[in-house]
């Protein structure tokens, strides 16, 4: 196993150019951004690069048609922000779904408690004194350890200060690069492999949190809209009246019957994917499955009569799930149902972007033990490739968690033999129902057979978008590596 020092992520290179501001007192360099004009009006247009409202002008008289050249009211337009957003739940819904999410990852990031948060602390302190002595925003602090604290300063400098973003699509993408990065660390630092090491280290670390937002899941507290490793998913979809339409039928899992949502005020539910169409019994089977008023198809599955009994197992504390089966009629030349179940099947997209939460279930996997040592083993390269100090993954720390690493994940079938050239995804990875749903909710969870999360040992509950980070993120290191 080669050292994953190899494996450093090309960040800032310093330049014999960079030099120290007196009455700073920062470890960290500075240098001096070229072209940096000191207009930002062409970034207003009026949708997603405005953070102020006039009705919610900041003390400083900011009304969110400009902003300063200099740090100072670049942090204290940050801090408005932060204050109207605590402060005002009119004002957070006001926002734009990827400005919102802009926020919070910032948020989480100025007040970082991880691994890596000692540089972020040094980023805040070089920020408030370049801000009390009145520094121009063309000059930057050199930031050459650590990705994701280089990534989020550049996402806080473009949305509260810079001026050099000439396009919201540039703004779009480093808001994306960050909700990324921001994931990822998310992820690696809840890691049980990389706490354990840190620890051994002798470093200063935080033990990980217990999962934020409960096992199992509560609506009233749902961190995915928070916390997200995709800033806007499916942005192309213009919200409106239609987009946001309830289900006409949920599952009330206390009484267990089929429910018209006409009759709910607001009701919270969790969104199940899965799939089962191709595993349908031939010739045609149906059954009738109490608390259902239509016939639901057999399949090979699972028994479409232990539905009821199955939605009690789903880990969400919401009392209403939407599961296809269960609220959409099966029946499409049905008089009675046949119109309603079009409808319902048109209305897909609302229906996942409006549930709580969203839950893959992955009825062929038996268990997650190996999904898990994957996600472990990813998360200390992740580590290894961000930390700039002697991070030690070799052997016989990394062999340990490579050998792990390497067990079956019940992700893909064997349907010849047990060659890995003869290896095909499972069922929910190949259907286009569930591709539109993943990509409706690419925060979705994800539960085995038995309706176990994915979940780290410190509780937090991974979702799909996390997973795809970390490994686009690993496997690009990897490959720039290899590519020297």
């Amino acid at each position: 196993m080669p050292r994953l020092a190899l494996y450093k992520w090309p960040l800032q290179v310093p330049s014999p150019e960079d030099f120290s501001i007196a009455g700073l007192e920062s470890p960290l360099q500075a240098f001096h951004v070229p072209g940096v004009s000191r207009d930002l009006r062409d970034l207003n247009d009026g949708t997603s690069t405005i953070w102020g409202r006039r009705d919610l002008q900041s003390t400083s008289g900011y009304s969110g048609t400009n902003a300063g050249d200099n740090y100072a009211q670049a942090l204290d337009r940050w801090r408005s922000v932060g204050h109207s957003i605590h402060g005002s739940d009119e004002y957070l819904t006001s926002l734009p779904r990827a400005q919102r999410n802009s926020y919070k990852i910032l948020d989480e990031w100025w007040n970082n408690d991880a691994y890596d948060s000692s540089l972020t602390v040094e980023i805040r302190e070089w920020i408030q004194r370049a801000a009390g002595l009145r520094i121009g925003l063309n000059i930057q602090p050199r930031l050459s350890f650590s990705r994701y604290n280089l990534v989020l300063f550049t996402l806080w400098h473009a949305e509260f200060g810079s001026p050099t973003l000439q396009s919201t699509s540039v703004l779009y993408s480093h808001r994306q690069m960050a909700a990324s990065e921001a994931a990822c660390r998310r992820l690696a630092s809840r890691s049980a492999a990389v706490s354990s090491k840190l620890k051994q280290e002798c470093r200063e670390f935080d033990e990980p949190r217990a999962n934020p937002f409960g096992s199992p899941l509560d609506a009233k507290n749902n961190p995915m809209a928070s916390l997200p490793a995709n800033i806007e998913p499916c942005h192309w979809i213009i919200p409106d009246e239609e987009s946001s339409r309830l289900p006409y039928y949920l599952w009330d899992r206390i009484d267990r019957v089929t429910v018209v949502t006409e009759h709910l005020d607001s009701p919270a539910y969790t969104a199940i994917s899965h799939t089962w169409g191709r595993w349908q019994i031939q010739p045609y089977t149906s059954q009738r499955v109490s608390g259902v008023p239509w016939s639901i198809p057999k399949n090979t599955l699972f028994d479409v009569v232990s539905l009821p009994y199955l939605m009690t197992q789903i880990p969400s504390l919401t009392r209403y799930i939407w599961l296809d089966l269960l609220c959409i009629p099966q029946s499409m030349s049905d008089p009675i149902f046949g119109p309603r179940a079009r409808i319902e099947i048109a209305n897909q997209a609302a229906i996942f972007r409006s549930a709580s939460f969203a839950i893959a279930w992955l009825n062929v996997v038996p268990q997650w033990s190996g999904l898990l040592n994957a996600v472990e083993w990813l998360a200390a390269v992740y580590v290894g490739c961000n930390k700039a100090d002697s991070f030690d993954l070799e052997e016989p720390f990394m062999e340990m968690l490579t050998l792990e690493a390497n067990k079956i994940t019940y992700l893909l079938s064997y349907p010849s033999s047990d060659s890995f050239n003869d290896a095909r995804p499972s069922g929910w990875f190949t259907s286009l129902w569930t591709l539109q749903e993943v990509c409706l909710r690419p925060d979705m969870l994800l539960c085995d057979k038995d309706w176990r999360l994915l979940s780290l040992s410190s509780g937090f509950n991974i979702p799909i978008d996390h997973i795809v980070a970390l490994w686009t993120s690993t496997y690009e290191a990897i490959a720039r590596h290899h590519a020297r």
